[in-house]
């Protein structure tokens, strides 16, 4: 059945994906077998040898025509050896745009992120997106190979996504610092590390800068967040005291972010109720209204945004003593996201579609959500209003007054 499909159902697919285990021989043959009409291949797959049945297949050796229509290549779930296929295949994958490395074990990743490095520059020299995705391995891939492997694209990079157990320092923001001309999409969550590297220069040195991403779509990801101070956010010119501008406020679309350090006297108590004391405390009374006020002139900024995420429901399971226990990064020293506080300077956000506030000490009430409704009309869902207060009267509001708006509520027991 492998052979007929391999020979007649996949001759002229676009999309394939394989998955499952499968035998050496017979996952070559496969190879071969490839049509030209493929602009996207995945393979999860689990190769293996031996000899329990025979395999009547003969695979062809002789050069193939190039795979011209594949543009993105995806190796998952698997513990992958690159010559486990020939150079021939590798060598009919030149006009490879996007590469994504998932779910997969690599070995000592310090050594062998130079192979895949070597790898990807021999056989994709039109490489321009990049995804490296929870890579197991005794230390995971550090600095110097995560700067490695950021420094292959010949062309330049349009889109770079990180996450798992990769490292991102000084080594890694000097490679990626030299697609500033080019770099439209950068992910960066979960266990990334930023010895010595903040956030800022991302927003400084990329003017076509379309989405900056450090929260995840799913909270599990979160054991750490890469969050950026309010002071650096604001960045102000040392001599007029006014907002510096960056170069990518016109090009933005989607943030996601977290902008901690912002003094909050008003938070009494954490979300459990019990009695807090602030973590970050106001040097003059006012500070944190006024800290606000700049937070929220800089987002104004970025008057094409469609999605603003602020917060991320951020939370994991641990077993060690039988019973799973939940943790999560509740934020305090964020922004309350209420009129008082300066939200109005966002009313020129009108192509806003998305508003992520999970677990963040908002302040968000009916009122604030009668404003979100009228001033951003592209307005389509509010994630993260919790199921109580003021909340709770906001997320009333909307369920009767602005059907277009969904507003889940964001349950913290």
């Amino acid at each position: 059945p492998v052979k007929v499909i391999a020979d007649s159902a996949i001759q002229h697919l676009q999309h394939l994906s394989i998955n499952g285990s499968i035998h050496q021989r017979m996952f070559m043959y496969i190879v071969t077998r490839f049509p030209v009409t493929l602009e996207t291949l995945e393979l999860g797959c689990h190769i293996y040898t031996g000899n329990e049945y025979q395999l009547a297949m003969e695979i062809d050796e002789t050069e193939q025509e190039p795979l011209s229509s594949l543009r993105r290549l995806t190796l998952k779930r698997g513990d992958y050896s690159f010559d486990t296929f020939s150079s021939a295949f590798w060598s009919r994958c030149e006009s490879v745009e996007a590469f994504d490395l998932m779910n997969c074990w690599i070995g000592d990743c310090q050594s062998k992120a130079n192979t895949v490095a070597t790898f990807l520059e021999t056989f994709f020299p039109n490489l321009n997106t990049f995804s490296i995705e929870e890579i197991y391995s005794r230390f995971g891939v550090k600095d110097e190979g995560s700067a490695r492997l950021l420094s292959i694209s010949q062309l330049g990079w349009r889109s770079v996504s990180i996450k798992g157990h990769v490292e991102f320092g000084e080594q890694s923001w000097e490679a990626l610092s030299r697609h500033t001309p080019t770099l439209e999409n950068f992910t960066m969550v979960g266990w990334c590390y930023q010895d010595g590297v903040g956030l800022r220069p991302f927003f400084t040195s990329f003017p076509r800068l379309r989405s900056f991403v450090t929260l995840a779509e799913t909270g599990k990801d979160h054991l750490k967040i890469n969050a950026i101070n309010a002071n650096d956010w604001i960045h102000q010119d040392s001599f007029s005291g006014a907002l510096t501008p960056w170069p990518c406020e016109y090009t933005l679309t989607d943030l996601r972010i977290s902008i901690c350090g912002i003094p909050r006297q008003d938070i009494t108590h954490d979300s459990n109720g019990r009695k807090r004391l602030p973590v970050v405390e106001e040097s003059s009374p006012g500070e944190g209204r006024k800290i606000q006020h700049q937070v929220y002139e800089r987002l104004a900024r970025f008057v094409n945004l469609e999605v603003l995420w602020l917060g991320i429901n951020s939370y994991y399971y641990e077993d060690p003593p039988r019973l799973l226990r939940k943790v999560m990064n509740y934020q305090y020293e964020c922004l309350e996201m209420s009129l008082e506080s300066g939200l109005d300077q966002l009313e020129g956000l009108k192509r806003l579609q998305v508003l992520n506030i999970s677990l963040m000490a908002t302040r968000i009430g009916r009122k604030e959500a009668q404003w979100m409704a009228e001033q951003w009309p592209r307005l389509r869902e509010i994630r993260g209003l919790e199921n109580r207060g003021d909340a709770r009267k906001a997320r009333q509001w909307i369920e009767e007054n602005s059907p277009r708006i969904s507003a889940p509520f964001l349950s913290t027991e």
